[in-house]
């Protein structure tokens, strides 16, 4: 294996410290535990699929589907000039973002309160920064079935008649002058689909959904998904996460890193017109350049080379055959040698902004690496890894209670109750706790991110939960011969 040396990214340096360590026996999971998993992700990622059709509830043409990136409070505002404003959308009123969140309380762990306002400029360039301004506070146990919603009216700058109020398309009130200080209180269902996020991503996103919705054998699902693919210009199976279904055997060795609007981002290249009650994330990956992300994920990240191992093994590429993949020349197996020093015992592979923090998707990767590996090629220390792999992703899951444990910058534990979250596993750990805090690399790339929808806590996304749900999938499959669709 050639040896590199990483590059800078954002300008700087990501120092990977070494955590070589031996796998340990451990037992591995049984069918029924992974079963149980992934039947509690399968309706985590259902309710999430955003299919909605009809005036101010729309989020794509009828014959198409795309899914949320998360839970969220999806508020939006319909002024008298005409114009949309949806939270968290990545738009300008002149200098300013069209909305902003400030003055976020954590109440207690079933509540939380929050002000959001929405801008406005007018001809000679003045803004205006409350129309309107809301105080929104969601109790997430107010019943056993129900959460309540209760949003005030906080200040109005008198500058446009009125400014219609919705959560997702469902209309609550019209605001003006006359209504500031005035609240409304409802209630909805704790996993009603008007709870999911504005946004969407077609790239890992909607590519994932159309995999994990075929492996499923959902062809109606997987058909609307596909067709809004191929209407956008995206190329079926075309994603970095495709060599974990099998897909993407068509393209070349090294298609995990396409860059241009044909390649694996396309999101950065073309830009779907917001509907009413949806619209397009724009991630760090666009702003930052995904020329200068490729070069990344090639050189200071392992989440895209362990893909890429994954895929070469798909092309009936040997586990000890040497490929160049544009930085440096190894094979699958120094490749899952390489990831194996990034493991965190025994809690998953390590992100490459923490030390101690275990990444979902990574893990999710290796997972399949080392089930191929250690399962179908008989390397014993790639077997030993994924057993321990899969045992370690059954942990950070959301279970039946609805309960996310987060762990605080200051090292508590505090347990919050969002029952949206049921069955989705966390983006990152700490011992099994979804990670609050972060460091400094992480707050520093996180600067790059779209603006937040809402301020809650934001424990999983699609991305990372079908990633596992299809590694603990293939992995099931070797060892017990079930879930064996769309598997490498």
């Amino acid at each position: 294996m050639q040896s590199k040396v990483p590059l800078a990214f954002f300008a700087i340096a990501v120092i990977i410290a070494s955590n070589i360590l031996p796998a340990s026996a451990q037992t591995k999971p049984t069918h029924a535990e992974i079963q149980a998993a992934l039947d509690l992700a399968d309706r985590y990622i259902r309710n999430h699929v955003k299919q909605l059709t009809n005036n101010q509830y729309q989020e794509v043409p009828s014959n198409q589907a795309v899914i949320a990136e998360y839970p969220s409070i999806p508020i939006k505002i319909v002024r008298s000039d005409g114009v949309t404003i949806r939270a968290g959308e990545d738009t300008y009123q002149g200098l300013n973002r069209s909305n902003y969140i400030e003055n976020v309380q954590e109440l207690d762990s079933n509540r939380i309160r929050y002000d959001i306002g929405f801008r406005y400029v007018n001809s000679y360039s003045i803004h205006y920064h409350n129309v309107p301004k809301l105080r929104v506070t969601v109790n997430w146990n107010y019943s056993t079935d129900l959460a309540q919603i209760t949003i005030q009216h906080i200040a109005w700058d008198n500058v446009v008649s009125y400014a219609d109020l919705y959560l997702h398309g469902a209309y609550i009130a019209r605001l003006n002058s006359s209504t500031v200080n005035k609240s409304w209180s409802f209630t909805i269902t704790k996993d009603n689909p008007l709870l999911n996020s504005f946004r969407y991503i077609e790239r890992h996103g909607v590519q994932l959904a159309y995999q994990y919705f075929s492996a499923k054998g959902d062809t109606t699902l997987a058909n609307k998904l596909a067709t809004r693919l191929t209407d956008r210009g995206y190329s079926l199976g075309k994603d970095i996460y495709a060599p974990m279904f099998k897909q993407g055997t068509n393209y070349g060795y090294n298609f995990v890193y396409e860059s241009g609007q044909y390649g694996v981002y396309r999101d950065c290249y073309e830009e779907p017109s917001m509907l009413p009650s949806s619209y397009q994330y724009h991630s760090k990956v666009c702003v930052i350049g995904v020329d200068t992300y490729i070069t990344f994920s090639r050189s200071s990240d392992w989440l895209v080379p362990t893909l890429w191992a994954i895929h070469l093994l798909n092309k009936g590429v040997g586990p000890d055959t040497p490929i160049f993949d544009g930085y440096q020349t190894w094979s699958p197996r120094q490749v899952a040698r390489y990831v194996e020093s990034k493991w965190i015992a025994d809690y998953g592979i390590r992100s490459p902004w923490s030390n101690t923090h275990a990444s979902g998707v990574r893990t999710a990767a290796f997972l399949v690496l080392e089930t191929i590996l250690g399962y179908k090629y008989n390397d014993a220390t790639s077997k030993q890894y994924a057993d321990k792999a899969a045992r370690a992703l059954l942990s950070p899951q959301v279970k039946g209670d609805g309960v996310v444990k987060r762990e605080n910058e200051d090292g508590s534990v505090t347990l919050l109750y969002r029952p949206k979250y049921i069955g989705a596993f966390y983006t990152a750990w700490n011992g099994f706790n979804y990670v609050a805090k972060k460091s400094v690399l992480q707050q520093l790339s996180d600067m790059f991110n779209q603006p937040d929808e809402h301020p809650d806590i934001k424990a999983s996304n699609a991305e990372t939960t079908i990633a596992i749900a299809q590694a603990l999938r293939v992995y099931d499959c070797y060892n017990y011969g079930y879930n064996c669709t769309r598997v490498p």
